[in-house]
């Protein structure tokens, strides 16, 4: 069956996605996330001394997490050593190739990247995290309660703002379809905007 939305159910929904693309923005991200973290990058300093120890060498990524939260997110959870030390180990394991002694091997030999290259990719890796921790948020806290209604306008607005530009692979025919499905619609509503806005400014700009 197909919901004809009122006025106030398609004013609400825009005011959602609205809130939505805001709050998941490149833009947003990079001002909360991202610039944060990389001037916590640039003032951190490690040793300049080559590391002779696993502990030294986990000591130090301790201490660049610890700074990152105290200079970048002085507000959040502060991170105790212990578990400064432990969430290093899981962001190598989980992400950086070849896992956490392969990180080690890294800073230790002459030809790797070296204590302030693993710093780098301990900061990259902390930011997909957080990337992922603030999208999980936002979603939860501003599609958690949304009524069926209010989904499937939310959807049926992307679906309707990309026309006949949609995404080959999102192939529905209805927006109730994607209503149990709106963070991943949302998502790849993110990563398709740019795109189709810069064609459709292209098409525009193209002598008639």
């Amino acid at each position: 069956m197909i919901m004809i939305p009122s006025e106030t159910a398609n004013r609400r929904a825009e005011e959602v996605l609205e809130v939505l693309r805001n709050r998941l923005a490149e833009t947003t991200l990079i001002a909360l996330i991202d610039d944060p973290i990389d001037a916590a990058v640039q003032g951190f300093r490690s040793s300049d001394t080559p590391i002779a120890s696993q502990t030294e060498f986990l000591d130090q990524l301790a201490g660049f997490l610890r700074y990152v939260d105290a200079s970048a997110f002085p507000t959040a959870r502060q991170l105790t050593p212990a578990q400064a030390r432990t969430e290093a180990v899981g962001l190598l394991e989980q992400r950086f190739p070849g896992g956490y002694r392969a990180a080690l091997w890294e800073t230790k030999h002459p030809l790797g990247y070296g204590l302030a290259g693993i710093v780098a990719e301990l900061a990259a890796l902390l930011k997909t995290k957080l990337r992922r921790s603030h999208a999980q948020w936002v979603f939860t806290s501003v599609v958690g309660d949304l009524d069926w209604r209010t989904r499937c306008q939310v959807a049926a607005l992307i679906l309707q703002h990309w026309s006949d530009r949609k995404p080959p692979e999102l192939s529905a025919a209805s927006a109730e379809q994607y209503a149990d499905h709106l963070p991943l619609l949302v998502q790849r509503d993110l990563e398709y905007r740019p795109q189709s806005q810069a064609t459709t400014r292209h098409q525009r700009n193209q002598p008639g």
